[in-house]
């Protein structure tokens, strides 16, 4: 009989119409996993990814011995721009990985057809969109490998885990063997105390870059990437109380994808009258999910006067999501590097109140209009 793990990755596996589904630790491990087999049948070599996204998909690359590669995002969206991707891609190229990023789809079936071309593996990430669709299909379905995330402030929130989907069944019997070979993600002080000293590191470096964005802080943490390897390679074993949550969230996903898009359209329709001075994205309605409801400011000082509002409203925002191509390897993509410093997240989890919408939406208009 199945175990509970082998039943959740079977209906994980059909939600994405994908042959195999493997479970992980984090969506980070599942990154890990595709491209370390990507490297094993392509070689040593690159791999495309846009800069507006977390360290940790950087980290990933790096820790499966390839070079990350950046490509510009399209905007208001952030997501994959395809004539930089074009680009940026050369003979030591082995994988692109698109990012769903806030919930909004990239342009998947333009890159799997320009990968397809050249031979370039192609790794979807849906850790922010799981759920969401594209042209009737369900993200974490695009692609040679796909990775979904369960961890964190993610859309299906069990506190941790992840998924590598795949329609290759070698591919992910390779996956497998890889996890054997890591530690079990378990409850360790410190590892709590690893990612509270990355957070901080990445929100202070960013923070110094918002003061002066001419310093130079590559260094800083790149050197220090390597230390955190142990917090971001975990499998996820068959009876870890993470399985029951994760498919209790998939019970509930659903209910849970109405109410995120329920919020995020208050959101959309209370920033209309202030016209210009945002940029609204409608890859969330597109896609019918939504991590959390972004939006660019006009200019970076009228992003960090909002945040430091909210903040003191007692309002969660956040302006953190600054270019990893910038604050890890000192390169400064024109759109990326832009559009990280007037980017303001809102949350639109079942913790935010009728009450906190409508406070959020009067303390937006207020601030950016002046």
């Amino acid at each position: 009989m199945p175990s509970a793990a082998e039943r959740l990755e079977a209906r994980i596996a059909g939600l994405c119409r994908r042959a195999a589904c493997v479970l992980t630790g984090n969506a980070t491990t599942a990154l890990y996993a595709a491209l370390r087999i990507v490297r094993e049948r392509a070689g040593p070599g690159e791999v495309i990814v846009t800069p507006i996204t977390c360290p940790s998909v950087v980290q990933a690359i790096v820790y499966a011995d390839l070079e990350p590669v950046f490509a510009d995002v399209t905007l208001p969206d952030c997501t994959l721009d395809l004539a930089s991707l074009r680009a940026v891609a050369g003979e030591r190229t082995r994988a692109v990985i698109p990012i769903h990023i806030f919930g909004h789809a990239a342009p998947i079936a333009a890159v799997t057809e320009f990968a397809a071309s050249r031979g370039i593996a192609v790794v979807e990430d849906a850790a922010q969109a799981v759920g969401g669709r594209l042209d009737g299909r369900t993200f974490g379905g695009f692609g040679d490998f796909s990775v979904h995330s369960y961890g964190g402030t993610k859309v299906l929130t069990a506190g941790g885990g992840g998924a590598l989907l795949t329609d290759d069944r070698a591919a992910a019997r390779r996956a497998r063997e890889l996890l054997a070979a890591l530690p079990p993600l378990v409850a360790d002080p410190r590892d709590d105390l690893l990612a509270l000293s990355q957070r901080n590191l990445t929100v202070g470096l960013i923070d110094l870059l918002r003061v002066d964005p001419t310093i130079e802080v590559r260094g800083a943490m790149r050197d220090l990437i390597p230390a955190y390897r142990r917090l971001w390679l975990r499998a996820l074993t068959a009876d870890s109380p993470l399985v029951g949550r994760i498919g209790a969230g998939f019970d509930d996903l659903d209910e849970n994808l109405a109410s995120r898009q329920r919020i995020a359209l208050r959101y959309h329709q209370g920033l209309a009258p202030l016209g210009p001075r945002v940029q609204r994205s409608e890859g969330w309605r597109a896609s019918g999910v939504v991590w959390r409801y972004t939006f660019l400011a006009a200019d970076p000082d009228a992003a960090e006067a909002l945040t430091r509002a909210l903040r003191a409203a007692g309002l969660n925002a956040s302006n953190h999501y600054w270019s990893v191509a910038q604050f890890l390897y000192d390169q400064r993509l024109p759109v990326a590097t832009d559009a990280s410093r007037r980017v303001v997240n809102l949350w639109v989890d079942r913790t935010i109140g009728e009450g906190d919408v409508d406070r959020t939406i009067a303390i937006v208009n207020r601030v950016l209009a002046a």
